[in-house]
């Protein structure tokens, strides 16, 4: 469940459209992976006109302050990662997690994305969907998820994809987990990096700033390809019942 997303835009149209300049070099990718824990480019409320790598799952500053006590216990970040599980965190409970509620109070985050991937269980398989908001060409327009993240060291950072209850087309979609990323509305962005936003409007943005931009959905082939095969359309039995 939207633990994979692409960045395939190049680096100057990524960097117009959040009017925010590169720290390091990027890279496209047509598959970026949470369970190897790739790096996601972030806008962070520290800095909103710079966009940085951050290691795809949390790990809490506080835990991280002692860093020999931190190795000593896990011996690596992936472990750390590895056993706490935290690429996502739901938006509904964040505020009220010990893992997520300080991230969530002062370290949101934007994270960049074209599209991202799911799974769709039909009667005979899950079948892996690629899902993309069209622009006027048919190909993916950017956009930005609401993310919460960490500093733990100079430009090192790590950073959680917040999701929601699905709605009526990514109920259907995702049709088992329910629930989908929160896609923010583009005029709100910059609200959610807002380092004054309260309890209260934090949670409104969870329960009312998902997009209103069409998503489009169509099935891809099976595999961690980081290639143009990973979002090139692949025909199964059953799937079109549904879009």
């Amino acid at each position: 469940m939207s633990l994979q997303i692409s960045l395939i835009a190049r680096r100057n149209k990524i960097a117009k459209r959040f009017k925010a300049n590169f720290l390091e070099e990027y890279n496209p990718s047509y598959r970026l992976n949470g369970l190897k824990n790739d790096k996601l480019q972030i806008i962070t409320v520290e800095n909103t006109e710079q966009i940085v790598p951050a290691i795809w799952g949390l790990v809490p500053e506080d835990e991280f302050a002692d860093r020999t006590r931190f190795f000593e216990k896990y011996g690596s970040i992936d472990e750390y990662l590895k056993i706490n599980k935290t690429l996502q965190s739901m938006g509904e409970y964040m505020m009220y997690c010990d893992s997520y509620s300080t991230a969530a109070k002062s370290r949101r985050c934007l994270i960049i994305a074209d599209g991202f991937y799911e799974e769709h269980q039909s009667m005979k398989s899950s079948i892996p969907v690629y899902c993309y908001i069209p622009n006027k060409n048919g190909a993916g327009k950017l956009f930005a998820i609401a993310g919460i993240y960490s500093r733990i060291g100079e430009n090192q950072y790590t950073c959680s994809m917040v999701t929601v209850g699905a709605n009526y087309f990514f109920s259907i979609v995702v049709n088992l987990a329910k629930r989908m990323p929160l896609v923010l509305d583009k005029r709100l962005e910059k609200g959610w990096l807002d380092e004054s936003l309260n309890k209260i409007e934090i949670l409104d943005y969870i329960n009312e700033g998902f997009t209103d931009q069409e998503f489009r959905v169509y099935p891809v082939a099976k595999g961690s390809f980081d290639n143009e095969t990973a979002i090139m359309p692949t025909i199964y039995d059953g799937f079109d019942d549904f879009i």
